[in-house]
């Protein structure tokens, strides 16, 4: 059993990779269930209005039902789970995050998805023509250009930071497989 955790900033890649993942992959490793965190958030708070007094509660609710979730996909045979996570770039809240999926004797590998700042904004400019039709807005891709500085400085040893700003999805799906393979982002309790 494997659980690949795929973080990184907003717009780097993440949906588009698990969007491709079972086409790309299912020939070769078998089972795969796709999960992402934004889905589990948006079952307590579709409009992410994070009210103050309540956002810490909801990512906590929201987080503990994706695990549940994923466990429940390990224990009826999925061979693979795949998690998109924006969040949880702290070794310490990763760590608790898979504890549960190490005690069903999965494998745990995060991978984070880092196509590079111009690569980045691009992206977010991209989406948000075709979602809106208008031009970029530049505060969003400054925001996930922002974001995307502070993980790298969050990462360390024990994720694999993975450049997909060269590669389709699918090819960054057949690199997963590869950094998996490799035992690249192994984590341990």
């Amino acid at each position: 059993m494997i659980v690949v955790v795929i973080s990184g900033a907003q717009g780097v890649g993440k949906s588009a990779a698990l969007k491709a993942m079972r086409e790309t992959l299912i020939d070769v490793v078998g089972e795969i269930a796709v999960l992402e965190s934004d889905q589990f958030y948006m079952m307590i708070d579709p409009h992410w209005t994070c009210p103050p007094d309540r956002v810490d509660r909801y990512f906590a609710v929201s987080g503990w039902l994706l695990q549940q979730t994923a466990l429940g996909f390990l224990r009826s045979g999925f061979d693979w789970v795949a998690i998109a996570l924006n969040g949880l770039w702290r070794q310490r809240s990763a760590r608790e995050f898979v504890r549960p999926f190490l005690r069903e004797s999965a494998r745990v590998h995060r991978i984070t998805l880092d196509p590079g700042e111009d690569v980045l904004r691009q992206r977010i400019a991209h989406r948000s023509a075709a979602a809106a039709g208008v031009a970029a807005d530049e505060r969003q891709a400054a925001e996930a250009a922002a974001m995307l500085r502070q993980v790298r400085q969050a990462l360390g040893g024990w994720t694999h930071v993975l450049d997909n700003g060269q590669l389709t999805p699918e090819a960054a799906v057949r690199a997963i497989r590869d950094a998996v393979d490799r035992g690249d982002g192994l984590m341990h309790l």
